[in-house]
């Protein structure tokens, strides 16, 4: 079990965190290379930066940042993404677009589209995978194709 777990420290995709298992569920190397892209070339970061949890019967269990929260985690996620300096940015789910693009983002209407982001950069969001790992049968089917489809657009030449 990782720190993150209960002590809501921040964590990181290299070191702990769920995010990273995840991560690894939709990005695993055969899926990185069947969109043409080098996990070399990717950086990944969370626009919260410690796991919001809540206590349900007795046990933590995961819950959506609050604003207050996002807006807090603004600030680092901004001076990290001014170091990396990055060309194009996708949002991996709502609480990260709505940090980055607009605070009423709505993932259903406005997934799919570019646009602007800090230092000159593009952004563009999709589905968060652990929204494709609840998805069941046709949904899962639907929402894995989305995703895809996203991440290609994100790999084309974004408009100006």
């Amino acid at each position: 079990m990782s720190l993150t777990d209960h002590s809501h420290l921040p964590y990181s995709y290299y070191r702990h965190g769920r995010f990273h298992a995840q991560i690894e569920l939709y990005f695993p190397k055969t899926e990185l290379k069947r969109l043409g892209i080098s996990r070399n070339n990717l950086w990944i970061t969370n626009a919260v930066k410690c796991r919001p949890v809540k206590e349900s019967a007795g046990i933590l269990v995961n819950r959506a940042p609050t604003v207050k929260e996002i807006k807090n985690w603004l600030g680092p996620l901004i001076e990290e993404l001014e170091i990396i300096h990055p060309r194009i940015i996708v949002c991996l789910g709502a609480v990260a677009a709505k940090a980055l693009i607009n605070k009423n983002f709505a993932l259903t209407k406005d997934r799919g589209f570019w646009f602007d982001g800090p230092f000159g950069s593009r952004i563009i969001a999709t589905f968060h995978p652990a929204y494709i790992l609840r998805q069941i049968g046709d949904n899962w089917d639907i929402a894995m194709e989305e995703f895809r489809a996203d991440l290609k657009q994100a790999l084309l030449p974004s408009p100006d």
